[in-house]
């Protein structure tokens, strides 16, 4: 343990989302009206595993950080309002982001980044053969993500929306609240013949829409940039590591399980894989498919059972990849 890890409740370190290495469909289709030219065309890109933050940075998150390093805070009180912490933080720079990095990387030994945006929106839209322009998968219904059309005109806890909009491997917050900052300098895709006078090293792709813009901007493969040393009181982040082998991360399994139990298993079904497996389906602080599904696989993580979950699982629904 470093000297800066022993000083940080675990609460202060972002929990972080496995994502396998698979194919998955980047950017917008050429008919695509609501989209601009900057997203075209939709192209399949593989990436290698890696692992992002379930949730933005929170003002609790970046405290500890404040309250360890003494860093510039980004709070006229130097600490985030107490019914605020659970929010994200917000007017923090691109360059402030890869300050926290770093010292999160010297924090617990493991190299922390910002996500790429091909990171980001395959975090957020799934692997192939989905095309989804939004983390849920049906039409643009309102009240799932803090976007300008909710009326709230500031941030929301970054769980707040996790229920109804978590995206396909169960990643929360990714469209409206904040645009988060990402790795990747504003550039043409490689396989389109767009061209701005944005394009270079000039500007840094932030990914999501936020509570100060329509749902139409919070689409997942819309991009938004700003320099890297602007702050606005919609501008946060979140982190993402490298993976060096899929078990790598002592959640590989639960992780990669998640996204198939939460599509194809109904609440009664998670209820019957409960019993089952002699977890107590009434200790699970959840009632929605997808948050059922992540308390039974950390349950199941707490008891050592993975396996038997994804056996159970497999003869269930024998059809399925595993």
């Amino acid at each position: 343990m470093s000297k800066n890890e022993s000083l940080i409740h675990p609460d202060d370190f972002p929990e972080m989302i496995f994502i396998p290495a698979e194919p998955f469909w980047m950017g917008s289709e050429v008919n695509d009206l609501a989209a601009h030219d900057n997203e075209k065309p939709r192209h399949e890109v593989m990436l290698e595993d890696f692992k992002i933050g379930r949730c933005p940075v929170t003002n609790a998150q970046y405290a500890a950080f404040i309250g360890v390093t003494r860093y510039p805070s980004p709070w006229d009180d130097k600490l985030p309002p107490a019914h605020l912490m659970d929010h994200p933080v917000v007017n923090v720079s691109y360059i402030e982001a890869k300050v926290y990095c770093h010292w999160l990387s010297q924090a617990t030994g493991k190299l922390f980044r910002l996500p790429t945006e091909y990171e980001w929106e395959k975090a957020a839209r799934g692997a192939k053969p989905n095309a989804r322009r939004y983390t849920w998968d049906t039409g643009e219904a309102g009240n799932r993500c803090n976007t300008k059309e909710t009326g709230i005109g500031g941030t929301t806890p970054v769980t707040k929306y996790e229920n109804v909009s978590a995206s396909p491997y169960g990643i929360a917050d990714m469209l409206g609240n904040v645009w988060e900052w990402t790795e990747s300098w504003y550039g043409r895709y490689n396989t389109s013949d767009h061209d701005s006078v944005n394009y270079g090293r000039t500007y840094k792709v932030v990914r999501g829409g936020s509570w100060n813009n329509p749902l139409q901007r919070a689409r997942i493969s819309c991009r938004g940039r700003y320099k890297p040393g602007v702050k606005r009181p919609y501008l946060g982040f979140r982190v993402a590591t490298e993976v060096v082998t899929q078990y790598d991360n002592p959640n590989y399994l639960a992780n990669k399980v998640f996204p198939t139990i939460k599509e194809y298993f109904n609440k009664e079904e998670i209820q019957d894989l409960s019993f089952h497996l002699g977890v107590e389906y009434e200790d699970l602080p959840a009632h929605t498919r997808t948050s059922l599904s992540r308390e039974l696989i950390r349950a199941c993580d707490r008891l050592g059972i993975i396996d038997n979950l994804i056996k159970l699982c497999q003869e269930k629904r024998p059809n399925i990849e595993w």
